[in-house]
This record gives structure tokens, C-alpha cells and sequence, in this order.
């Protein structure tokens, strides 16, 4: 149970269907996602996607909070959850979830949670609302966490780490790293800023923090850099003043949404993924890039950086406009990678990591 249908967790959802019976339940129906504003294309919608899995969209209505979305649904009869195993859930802080929960512990089924954030991106680490997080994860017979830094935001919350599962957030690497060589191919590799062209992919928000990369840019070091930056959102229109009025608007792009199917195209004509956010609980584009042969740098408030310090051509940086201009003069000109580490991290892995959580008699068998 979960709120969308990313496409970076299809192939997840799809490799748990080749082992288990699956049945997805979405809290965001595509008719609700394509009326929002949301820097989400129809490749975030189930359409007529075909699937090894059955999807349901719950009923419910939604309370905004700024980006945040809190779902609340009727009562689930537990009878809906009888003869399942097992119910993973995606979330903790919407009364939906702990609706299913309170059914499926009447019906005996398995709960498991599953939790992204970290220390630096909960905006709550007292009071009543971290203890009602503590309390839901306790709850829990397992928790599957996508790296490190979640897990080691919940130990310090008190849940016991042997009840705790640590995977690593994945995202199609080997399609993505075989359409970037594709794209590669056929791209006109002459350019006189090979190897220092960045490339920024997000919403455009405060959050992700865009004007200070832009700033960094202008610095007359990074004379030769250029930067696209790939994402829709209100600061749209500031940023591009802002690179107007900094001299850059011939070196900074802006090319509106991209659907992740098209990224590997974006990826094969840039050398440098730049992740500037203040806050974020992990940072998808991360792997991406990194799959597709691109260096990266990355923030230090990213849930993803723990995780990948240490990968073939990852730097890390503070976020400031001062340690991004550090960051990218030590990261250019930038090399191709022909064998990412990250190539390893593939959904069929984690998918493995959700099953032994939901289904521990086949982690025993194994």
C-alpha cells in the first residue's frame, strides 16, 4: 500500500510479482495526479501499464500540508486482507496507513513498514509527532529501509535495529546505463565543454536549492561550465532571471520536464549530475546519473550520499553557493565511467530485500 506509482518503482514491484502474488493498493488515482502541478508526467499514472500485479485505488480524500500529502480513507474491512501474507506499507504518516495496519493486525496478516527519511530530512526528531512515528514503526514486525541514514535515523528512535532491514533504493541501472550508451552513440560528441557540462534534475522549489548552483556558476573559474537544468515548479521564472541577471542565461538551460524514459538522452550529454538540495530524503537522480556513466556531487543532506560515498566519481559537498563552487571546480573536467559500482543495485536486489521482510520463510528456505 502506497501513495503513486513512480516509474522507478515499477520494476521493484515487478520483480516481487515474479516471486509473490502481488497486489498493489494506491492512494493517488491517475485522474487526481494529472490535475495537480506536481513536476509529474503520465509516466507517474498506471494507464493502461501492463502489469504481473493487480493495482486498487483506495478511496480516500487528501489534506495538503506545503509538499506534503496526507491521505485519509474509510475503514478496510480486515476481511479484504484475509489469506494475504503480508502488507507492506509505504508510509506512516497518513491516517490510511495506520487504518490498514489496525485491519491487518485483526487479520492476522504481517506488517511490514517501510521508511525513507533521515535525521537530516525529519521535520520532526520530538514531541508528539516523532512519538507517534516511533510508535507506528515499533508496531511493525519489520521495517525495510533504503540505506543507512534511515536506518540509522530509527535506531536513534528507539526501534530495535534486528527488525530492521537495510536495502539500497533502486532504480532500473542496467536499462537506464543501456540507453545512455545508446544515446551516446548517435549524440555529436564535438563540444567544446566536454566534460563540463552539469546537469540539475528536480522540482523546481526552495528545497532543491537551484539558485545557489546557479550562483556557483557564475564564479569566473567556472567560466567554461555550462548547466541544464531539468524539472518544472513555481521558481521557474526567478531562476531564469536570476541567470539573466548573473550573465549566464547563455550558458544556463532550462528544458521543462523530462520523462524518465527520456533522462539516459538528457544524461548522455552531460558529465556532471549536480544534486543541490537542502533537504532531501533520498535522491533518485543520483543513482541514475551514476548508472548512466555520469560523475556526481551531491550534498550532504541527501539520504542517497551515505550511501554512495566512497562509488567511482561521486564528490560530496556542502550546499552553499561557496562549497557547490569548490564542489564542481573539483569535479571538472569530468571522465566517463564505463563500470559504475552503483550497476549492482539493481530492483531485483531490492525487491529481495522487501520479500525476506514479507515473506521470511523464503529468506529461511534460502
Amino acid at each position: 500500500m502506497t501513495n503513486l506509482a513512480p516509474p522507478y518503482r515499477v520494476p521493484v514491484w515487478d520483480a516481487i510479482a515474479r516471486e509473490a502474488d502481488l497486489e498493489v493498493w494506491l492512494l493517488e488515482s491517475d485522474e487526481r495526479l494529472r490535475r495537480d502541478d506536481n513536476n509529474r508526467g503520465e509516466d507517474w499514472t498506471t494507464g493502461d501499464r501492463g502489469s504481473p500485479y493487480a493495482t486498487r485505488f483506495l478511496p480516500n480524500r487528501v489534506v495538503h500540508r506545503g509538499e506534503a500529502r496526507h491521505y485519509v480513507t474509510g475503514w478496510i474491512r480486515p476481511s479484504s486482507l484475509r489469506g494475504k501474507d503480508a502488507i507492506l506499507l509505504g508510509g506512516w504518516d497518513s491516517p490510511a496507513y495506520w487504518v490498514a495496519s489496525w485491519s491487518a493486525k485483526l487479520a492476522g496478516v504481517r506488517r511490514v513498514g517501510f521508511y525513507e527519511s533521515h535525521r537530516l530530512s525529519q521535520q520532526h526528531h520530538g514531541g508528539p509527532v516523532a512519538r507517534v512515528r516511533r510508535a507506528f514503526f515499533a508496531s511493525m514486525d519489520e521495517t525495510v529501509v533504503p540505506g543507512v541514514a534511515a536506518r540509522d535515523a530509527l535506531v536513534a528512535e528507539g526501534i530495535d535495529p534486528a527488525r530492521i532491514r537495510v536495502g539500497f533504493n533502486a532504480v532500473d541501472v542496467e536499462g537506464i546505463h543501456a540507453r545512455t550508451l545508446a544515446a551516446r552513440r548517435t549524440a555529436d560528441a564535438s563540444t567544446s565543454a566536454a566534460g563540463h557540462r552539469l546537469l540539475c534534475v528536480g522540482q523546481l522549489i526552495p528545497r532543491k536549492n537551484v539558485a545557489s548552483l546557479i550562483e556557483a556558476l557564475a564564479a569566473p573559474e567556472l567560466a567554461d561550465c555550462t548547466l541544464t537544468v531539468v524539472g518544472t515548479g513555481p521558481e521557474r521564472a526567478s531562476l531564469e532571471a536570476l541567470a539573466g541577471r548573473l550573465g549566464l542565461a547563455e550558458r544556463v538551460s532550462f528544458l521543462g520536464y523530462v520523462a524518465s524514459s527520456d533522462l539516459p538522452g538528457c544524461f548522455a550529454g552531460h558529465d556532471v549530475l549536480v544534486h543541490p538540495a537542502l533537504q532531501e530524503v533520498w535522491g533518485l537522480t543520483v543513482n541514475e546519473a551514476l548508472a548512466a556513466g555520469m560523475a556526481v556531487l551531491v550534498g550532504e543532506h541527501a539520504g542517497v550520499t551515505p550511501s554512495v560515498r566512497g562509488m567511482r566519481g561521486v564528490s560530496t559537498t556542502d550546499v552553499s553557493v561557496e562549497g557547490l563552487r569548490r564542489g564542481i571546480l573539483a569535479a571538472v573536467p569530468a571522465e566517463r565511467i564505463d563500470a559504475p559500482e552503483i550497476l549492482t543495485r539493481t530492483p531485483a536486489a531490492f525487491a529481495a530485500t522487501f520479500l525476506e521482510a514479507m515473506l521470511p520463510e523464503l529468506a529461511a528456505r534460502d
